[in-house]
């Protein structure tokens, strides 16, 4: 079984003025995965008294805007605004 390694990248969202990191998983330079880091989606549930599936809804709907991608089914079964930009492959797992 051959299993490739995306670039990934970090982007910052707001969700209601919380600060939500996403990462995504980039193929040939495109966006194939977005993942909102769930420290931080948790945090901002908790600040704004809204349950978490939510946050993570709404940072992966951010990611999709800033991406320029309009439909989750442009992630597969994931996705969620932007600032920072840092690459770097991950090894897999074995």
């Amino acid at each position: 079984m051959h299993r490739e390694v995306l670039d990934r990248d970090h982007i910052d969202v707001d969700v209601d003025g919380q600060r939500v990191s996403v990462k995504r998983g980039l193929r040939g330079g495109q966006v194939v995965n977005v993942q909102p880091e769930l420290r931080d989606a948790q945090a901002a549930a908790k600040a704004l008294d809204r349950p978490l599936h939510q946050v993570l809804d709404a940072a992966r709907a951010a990611a999709q805007v800033e991406t320029g991608q309009s439909s989750p089914e442009a992630f597969g079964d994931d996705s969620t605004t932007h600032t920072s930009h840092t690459h770097r492959k991950l090894r897999p797992t074995i």
